[in-house]
């Protein structure tokens, strides 16, 4: 079952870049550019990495999430950079 939310995971990150980049050439948005770069690195590195980590999630508490344990540190930096970078562009391109 994890192999199967694991590809559903980077098959949905994929998706979603291939998708900003049809509608930044639809609608002539270069930030969704920034956004399509940062959905594919989340979707392969997410994918490649988290074969060795493990999944983690709860429902108790304050909070509601998931996450993957065991990634790399650089990794979530770079994905953080990139979302960052990705929001910056939005506001600066608009």
């Amino acid at each position: 079952m994890d192999k199967v939310l694991r590809i559903l995971a980077f098959g949905g990150a994929i998706l979603a870049g291939i998708l900003c980049v049809i509608f930044a050439v639809m609608y002539r948005t270069p930030a969704l550019y920034a956004w399509a770069v940062a959905a594919f690195f989340g979707g392969i590195t997410g994918f490649l990495f988290a074969q060795k980590a493990q999944p983690a999630g709860s429902i108790s508490g304050p909070t509601v999430g998931g996450k993957f344990i065991g990634l790399p540190d650089w990794v979530t930096y770079a994905d953080f950079a990139l979302v960052a970078i990705a929001l910056i562009l939005s506001f600066v391109l608009r």
